[in-house]
């Protein structure tokens, strides 16, 4: 069996970030990340395990959709406030689309008239405006963090003498600020939708990734409950896989990352998830048997003592393309009756991961 490399396409993260890239990489031979705006709208390498892909470049307004990014940005505005704005907005949480709308004419229909051509044009201006902010708003929210971290540690010496007095229990003012910060149930589905049309109807489809990740449960869950209500069948993870934790690692030591992927272990999952997507052979795998030789190569190479792990939860949708389950479960027409199976490309399937950040 020859090794197969694995790649992987992160939504609906547009920026790379270690706490994500590091564990995935074990498994993946490099991530794909899909963004509004890339390298001179092109797509670009971004170190050894990274790659950034453009699904609708920009072309001449380019510089255009930079200034107002740039007017957005310097103005120091409330980006969390600025979603709710694009909320009430034809992207957001309004008016449904229906079957005659625009991403369900896309969807079929070979040729666009100059009118279905200027409402993709929009979609995609606001799904590209809806992503930028997101990327704002995640900078802002990670300096957040930091600064917190950097708090909390200086609350801890300074409440040092407290905890020693009997039953006196601390104001843990760093808590409460956490407790109050992240992203709403609205904002999330709101960078789902703008992704999936993004990804879904840009110039620029991205052919050669074998999978996709998130992090984010809500996604998992509204994929898993669109696609149950279409096909009448139910979706679980067949696999768990445990993962290195960035926490506690010093840095991305590359070389043992690829021995890892290089490893005959790791051949074989590359196959399952060619198989599971109807690309490979009918080989039968017992999953649990992987599982447990799997966490313990990732054990000699990241004691856990040492490591936090993380579960990479892998899932599979069979009979439907990535950008039908994308868009029926986020683009606004879930459940819609215009759904055909016979579009769907059968016999291929559709493999989510889900990296689950916090493991108990």
């Amino acid at each position: 069996m020859s090794n197969k490399k694995i790649s992987a396409c992160v939504f609906p993260d547009t920026m790379p970030v270690d706490d994500i890239v590091f564990p995935l990489v074990h498994i993946f031979s490099h991530l794909v990340y899909s963004q509004p705006v890339g390298v001179d709208d092109e797509d670009a390498d971004m170190g050894d395990f990274v790659r950034v892909h453009v699904p609708a470049p920009l072309g001449g307004e380019r510089d255009r959709f930079l200034s107002l990014l740039n007017e957005l940005h310097g103005r120091g505005a409330d980006y969390s406030e600025q979603f709710k704005n694009l909320i009430l907005s034809k992207i957001g949480a309004g008016k449904p689309e229906t079957k005659s709308s625009i991403i369900s004419s896309l969807r079929n229909s070979t040729s666009m008239d100059d009118r279905k051509a200027e409402e993709l044009e929009l979609l995609l201006w606001q799904a590209r405006l809806v992503l930028s902010l997101g990327e704002f708003l995640d900078k802002e929210q990670r300096e957040l963090a930091r600064d917190l971290a950097i708090i909390n540690e200086r609350e801890e010496e300074l409440l040092a003498e407290l905890r020693k007095e009997k039953n006196k229990q601390p104001f843990n003012l760093t808590k409460t600020i956490r407790s109050t910060t992240g992203q709403g149930n609205d904002l999330k589905q709101l960078r789902f939708k703008a992704w999936s049309r993004l990804f879904c109807l840009g110039s620029n489809p991205l052919n050669s990734v074998d999978c996709f990740v998130t992090s984010e449960r809500d996604a998992i869950d509204m994929m898993v409950e669109v696609y149950e209500k279409l096909f009448g069948s139910s979706v679980e993870s067949f696999i768990t896989l445990s993962l290195p934790s960035l926490t506690a690692c010093e840095s991305f030591q590359t070389d043992k990352i690829k021995q890892l992927q290089q490893a005959e272990l790791a051949m074989i999952l590359s196959w399952i998830f060619s198989d599971s997507a109807g690309r490979g052979s009918d080989i039968e795998y017992d999953y649990k048997t992987l599982q447990a030789e799997w966490e313990q190569i990732i054990e000699d190479q990241y004691p856990l003592a040492g490591t936090e792990r993380l579960n990479l939860h892998i899932y599979k949708f069979p009979n439907i393309n990535p950008c039908n389950l994308f868009l029926e479960s986020f683009g606004g027409e879930s459940g819609q009756s215009h759904f055909e199976k016979e579009n769907q490309g059968a016999g291929a399937s559709t493999i989510i991961c889900w990296l689950e950040l916090a493991v108990s």
